[in-house]
C-alpha cells in the first residue's frame, strides 16, 4: 500500500502505526499465550482489509468492444478511483494478436474520480482479437478485463480481391465492346 500512496495519505500512516504495533515484541514473544499473540494477529488482519476496502475502489470502466481506425490505433483506457486520493497503479495490456510499440506496461497516477489513458497498439490480423486489461500494483491484481478489439472493417485482403474483380470484370466488358464493335 505504500508504494501506491503518497507519505502524506492519513490511511498510510494509521497501516504504518498498525504494522509497527503487530511486529512489537509483546505479541512475538515466544512464551506469550496464545490470546497475547492473537492480538497482534488482528492488526495485521486490520491492514489487509483496509487495503482490501481501498482497492477495491479502484475498477476499470468496463467497456466491450474497441475499433481501430486502420491496423494501428490506440486503445482507451477509462479508470475509476473512489479512493478520493491519488494512487499510483500499473496498467498492463496483454494480447497475443497485438505488437505495443512503446511497451504492454506503464505506471500511472490515478486522481479522484475517473482518468482517461490510452495505449497504442498494432494489430497482427485484420480479425476481432481480445485484449486483456489488468491494473496492478507490485504482484497483486487490483482489476482486469478483457475487451475485443476489432480492426476496422478495411481488410486488405478484400480490397485486393475486390479489385481484381473489378479490373477482370473492366477488362471483360472492354474485351466485349471491342468484339461487338467489330462484329
Amino acid at each position: 500500500f505504500s508504494r501506491l500512496t503518497s507519505r502524506s495519505n492519513p490511511i498510510r500512516k494509521e497501516l504504518s502505526t498498525h504494522l509497527l504495533i503487530a511486529q512489537g515484541y509483546d505479541w512475538t514473544e515466544l512464551r506469550q499465550p496464545p490470546s497475547v499473540v492473537n492480538l497482534g494477529l488482528k492488526f495485521i488482519d486490520d491492514i489487509q482489509r483496509v487495503v482490501s476496502r481501498e482497492l477495491g475502489k479502484i475498477n476499470l470502466i468496463s467497456q466491450e468492444r474497441v475499433t481501430l481506425p486502420s491496423w494501428r490505433g490506440k486503445i482507451p483506457v477509462a479508470i475509476r478511483n473512489g479512493t478520493g486520493y491519488r494512487v499510483r497503479v500499473s496498467v498492463r495490456l496483454d494480447g497475443d494478436n497485438f505488437i505495443f510499440p512503446t511497451g504492454d506496461a506503464k505506471s500511472v497516477d490515478l486522481l479522484p474520480k475517473e482518468n482517461l489513458f490510452s495505449f497504442p497498439v498494432e494489430t497482427k490480423t485484420t480479425e476481432p482479437s481480445p485484449l486483456k486489461i489488468s491494473i496492478k500494483s507490485g504482484d497483486r491484481i487490483i482489476d482486469q478485463a478483457e475487451i475485443m478489439v476489432n480492426p476496422t472493417s478495411f481488410n486488405r485482403t478484400i480490397f485486393f480481391i475486390a479489385l481484381a474483380v473489378i479490373l477482370g470484370l473492366t477488362l471483360f466488358l472492354v474485351g466485349k465492346r471491342v468484339i461487338s464493335s467489330r462484329g
